[in-house]
Formats: C-alpha cells, sequence, structure tokens
C-alpha cells in the first residue's frame, strides 16, 4: 500500500495514532501548517507528480487487509488511481470523493 500524500498520511496518523507522525516531521522539518514544510510534504509525496506517468502501464495493488490494519488507508491508493485516470483523459472512471475513506 503506497503512501501517496505524505501530508495527509501525517494527519491520518494523528487520528490513527500509529507514531510514524514524528518521524514525518523529522524528515520534513515539522509538521505540515507553515509554508516551509507543506513545500517539503508536497515535494515528497507522489500523489503531486504522478499525472506525469500519462500513458505508462501502472499497477496499483492493495491487499485485503490494506486501509483496515496497519498504518497506510486505502485511500492512498484510490486517490493515486483518480490522479491517472484524469491525467489519461478518463476522468469518469475516477472515483468520487465521497467513495473514498480516510
Amino acid at each position: 500500500m503506497p503512501i501517496s500524500d505524505l501530508a495527509k498520511w501525517h494527519e491520518q496518523g494523528l487520528a490513527r495514532k500509529h507514531g510514524y507522525h514524528a518521524s514525518i516531521e523529522r524528515c520534513c522539518g515539522g509538521p505540515p501548517g507553515m509554508p516551509k514544510t507543506d513545500a517539503e510534504y508536497r515535494a515528497r509525496s507522489p500523489l503531486f507528480v504522478l499525472d506525469q506517468a500519462k500513458g505508462l502501464p501502472i499497477d496499483i495493488n492493495a491487499g485485503i487487509h490494506d486501509g483496515h490494519k496497519g498504518s497506510v488507508p486505502i485511500s492512498h491508493s484510490l486517490n493515486a488511481f483518480n490522479v491517472l485516470a484524469r491525467a489519461n483523459g478518463k476522468p469518469e472512471q475516477a472515483l468520487a470523493d465521497k467513495q473514498i475513506e480516510s
């Protein structure tokens, strides 16, 4: 299960209390919410450059327990799928935001 948006994962980690937020903050110079750290979180998050993979074969996988056990919600894979669907001119195949769990 890939992490696609590091700032979102930080937020989700605080809510789920998985404890990874301190490591993320050390890597990114602090918590999200300040221009300098927000830029760092964004630069380290594939979601914001994934549209550059337009036309490439991409295989996004999730296991039966991903998003329910462990630390990465399945929304990271689903949001990555949506970016690729839109980048490849198939926005109708993107999942609605209300379908994606945090």
